[in-house]
């Protein structure tokens, strides 16, 4: 082989050398590069977020400094802050001051809304943020653990629908908290009987509108509570509306739901679950005299309360006892 081509052998693999070094040295110069992107984007992201944060925090401790919700609560004088029910005066008092703080126009709380406000203070949370909040994604859309609180597994819970984890979550044609009572009753219910804590009252209202069960301008239809409740996997009896029937279902272990009318609980209708039973008077084995224990998915107060027979009798309109199959 002469010098000639020896020469362009050497030059072709010198050339083949530089090549695949100028290859590494792209390659490691796009890596490097898209190191530098991400952290650019990454650091970006970071300091907008702080700073998102750093005016959230700025924004609320204005408003604080405005509205001092503690306070406001501390310094009431038509009422004790605890008690069941305020005076419509305060309850506009309040809003007005809420709304002039928050840019949030009053109109925006509707009727059921301050009627809420004026006869189960307890719900104020709620009441309060219900222009802003309102269809908002739930609890457990942002964060399931929001839920581990419920104990369901030793007895029934007791849970409310205005609850700020699903109170503001459309059902029908309102907000759960002016419009679930259906679905949370059944929630506690279903919580109870199959020990799946899946069966929240959000979870029970999306069935309920999937299923044809929210009813518009009405809020549940009773069948939610027999075809519905059986669909989920619970067995629903029908129990007549006699003190003895009630209390032998009651000391067997199964809640009742029911579907109440004017009086006590409500100006039209409501759905409240009864959790149990204390024994007063048996004659010839006919159980009379005792108390029901009630949970209301609305109502603190009746909560609290335990009820005779005597006192609701002329308000029940429907009863379901509940069980496993």
């Amino acid at each position: 082989m002469d010098r000639r081509s020896k020469n362009k052998k050497r030059l072709q693999k010198e050339l083949k050398l530089k090549k695949k070094y100028k290859i590494r040295m792209i390659l490691f110069l796009l890596v490097m590069f898209s190191i530098l992107i991400l952290c650019m984007i990454y650091s970006i992201k970071r300091d907008k977020r702080e700073m998102i944060e750093a005016e959230i925090a700025r924004i609320a401790e204005a408003q604080k400094k405005v509205f001092d919700y503690d306070n406001a609560l501390r310094g009431l004088t038509l009422y004790d802050k605890d008690s069941h029910s305020i005076s419509s005066e305060r309850a506009d008092e309040l809003l007005a001051d809420f709304a002039s703080c928050y840019g949030i126009d009053e109109k925006s709380y509707t009727k059921e809304v301050r009627n809420l406000l004026m006869n189960h203070f307890e719900a104020r949370d709620f009441v309060f943020d219900y222009p802003i909040k309102k269809g908002k994604a739930t609890a457990s859309d942002a964060d399931p653990s929001a839920y581990d609180d419920i104990e369901f597994k030793k007895e029934v819970p007791h849970l409310y629908q205005w609850d700020t984890r699903w109170g503001y979550k459309m059902y029908g044609s309102d907000a759960m908290g002016i419009t679930g009572c259906g679905p949370t009753a059944l929630s506690m219910v279903a919580l109870y009987i199959l020990k799946n804590k899946k069966y929240t009252p959000d979870y029970i209202a999306d069935f309920a509108i999937e299923e044809g069960y929210a009813v518009e301008g009405s809020g549940t239809s009773w069948s939610l509570m027999s075809e519905g409740a059986e669909s989920l996997g619970i067995l629903s009896i029908d129990v007549s509306p006699v003190e003895d029937e009630m209390a032998a279902q009651l000391l067997a272990g199964r809640p009742l739901i029911c579907i109440m009318g004017k009086g006590h609980f409500t100006s039209n209708g409501h759905f409240i679950v009864i959790t149990g039973y204390e024994v007063g008077d048996t004659t010839d084995g006919i159980y009379t005299n005792g108390k029901f224990i009630v949970n209301d998915p609305n109502c603190v107060e009746n909560s609290n309360k335990k009820w005779t027979y005597e006192e609701i009798q002329n308000e029940i309109g429907k009863i379901w006892a509940y069980t496993k199959p």
